[in-house]
């Protein structure tokens, strides 16, 4: 990933997606250079440093589900959703997180452009395959040329989790080998059925997951950065609790 610098934030991009002249994006940083917090409103100062008009987000309400809103015009309320999708420039779309990963999906074909969240209820319900499936019947993409972008996210070994997302992640059909492990401290007597925590990759799910979905594998980009293990970059719910802050993917398409 590239990191960028601007004299009050900083942000990271992903590869591939920063070389596309009809994108913007952008993932968020807990400090600006010189180490303080960003002073002012961080959505405001993002939006400027990318080029992109705060006052046209879009706006909707996380809550952890596969809904994906197509957005249309400057400031449009989607309601209850975890993805968004749009092919308007000018209209920035942006989606927070704190373990969860952050996913953004690039037509450079068709100029269209995706973002979900995709915390644990929504890798189950398979959010991320429901994002291109929303791009190919609303703009027409063609799955061989999109580029996706998986953002930072609690990884396998930091992310313990309790049998019921197992047993959801079994019910929903999703394929789930060598995505739950037991946690390598348990011993020998948690793969008897003494212990009943499970560690999930949520990285990889979302990632097999786009592949599933017609991206080829070496056009996914992932982040390599763990939230819980990054307190220097990024806030994480499990790591901070109530205290934790959260980051931003922030993306819109470039005005033509």
């Amino acid at each position: 990933m590239l990191r960028v610098e601007t004299r009050q934030i900083a942000y990271l991009q992903f590869d591939q997606l920063a070389g596309q002249t009809g994108l913007r994006h952008g993932l968020s940083l807990r400090h600006r250079p010189d180490g303080r917090e960003p002073a002012g409103d961080p959505c405001a100062l993002f939006c400027a440093a990318l080029g992109l008009e705060a006052a046209g987000l879009a706006r909707h309400r996380q809550v952890h589900a596969d809904r994906v809103a197509v957005v249309a015009t400057a400031g449009q309320d989607v309601g209850e959703a975890d993805g968004l999708c749009t092919d308007r420039p000018g209209i920035p779309l942006m989606l927070m997180g704190a373990d969860c990963p952050l996913l953004i999906v690039y037509d450079p074909q068709t100029r269209a452009l995706g973002l979900a969240h995709a915390g644990w209820r929504g890798t189950i319900q398979q959010i991320a395959i429901r994002l291109v499936e929303t791009l190919i019947a609303t703009y027409g993409v063609n799955g061989h040329f999109l580029l996706a972008g998986i953002g930072p996210a609690i990884c396998r070994n930091c992310y313990e989790v309790g049998p019921e997302v197992k047993e959801q992640a079994e019910a929903q059909g999703l394929d789930i080998q060598d995505l739950f492990c037991r946690p390598p401290t348990a011993g020998p007597a948690a793969n008897e059925g003494a212990s009943d925590r499970w560690h999930f990759d949520l990285i990889e799910a979302n990632r097999r997951q786009l592949c599933q979905a017609g991206i080829p594998a070496d056009r996914i980009e992932t982040s390599g950065l763990c939230t819980f293990e990054r307190p220097d970059l990024l806030p994480s719910y499990r790591r901070d609790g109530n205290r934790a802050g959260r980051w931003i993917l922030l993306a819109g398409l470039a005005a033509t």
